[in-house]
């Protein structure tokens, strides 16, 4: 069922379609200071940019409508939300300890998207998507609007995993040359990742740095 405030948006906006790229949108997005969703306000070009870059083209009102339902339904704010089954961990949990490898880190997310039983509403589903949303934005991949609907699907080949592995291999070299600047100019959220036992900045804020050539 469509999210009515989605619809509004779209509709308040008069938005000029297509719209070829996210700087597009943004710019056009941004032609009102406040965008206000499920009643909260927010800073319009913020809120335009977590619509991730392999979401363009939008050709029209109801292409972009779909795509940010399927955004919203991965971070677990479907509308209507589907009844809660409580809190549900990824199996196997999180490692102890200060660090993980990149083999860990691939292997949990696979076992938490792949699992069929793990709610779209757990904290660790949606971080998992989050992280192969950050990937495919800042990989640029071609295929990524494709891959990324299977793994909301609970699919993940290994074109995905090779994408995810450049990105956490870019941030695995800046780590260890202390450069915490690099990590967090993908996104802070990703800190996570490497380091389990700190809280989570925020999901969504989708920044997005290329690799060095």
């Amino acid at each position: 069922m469509p999210d009515n405030d989605l619809a509004r948006i779209a509709r308040e906006f008069q938005l000029e379609y297509p719209i070829a790229t996210k700087s597009e949108f943004v710019e056009q997005m941004s032609r009102s200071p406040e965008v206000t969703f499920r009643g909260v306000a927010y800073e319009t070009r913020f809120a335009a940019a977590l619509i991730p870059g392999f979401f363009f083209p939008i050709s029209s009102a109801d292409d972009l409508i779909r795509k940010a339902t399927e955004l919203l339904a991965t971070r677990g704010l479907r509308v209507p939300a589907p009844p809660s089954t409580g809190a549900t961990r990824r199996p196997g949990g999180r490692p102890d300890g200060p660090a993980r490898s990149i083999e860990e880190i691939l292997a949990d997310l696979e076992t938490t998207i792949t699992d069929p039983t793990v709610d779209e509403t757990d904290r660790h589903r949606i971080e998992a998507l989050d992280v192969l949303t950050h990937a495919f934005e800042f990989v640029g991949h071609p295929q990524a609007l494709e891959l990324w609907r299977a793994a909301v699907a609970g699919h993940l080949p290994a074109t995905t995993r090779d994408t995810v592995g450049t990105m956490l291999r870019y941030m695995k070299q800046a780590i260890d040359r202390g450069d915490w600047d690099a990590v967090s100019a993908v996104c802070d959220c990703l800190f996570d990742l490497y380091h389990p036992e700190s809280p989570r900045v925020h999901i969504g804020g989708i920044r997005r740095t290329a690799p060095p050539a």
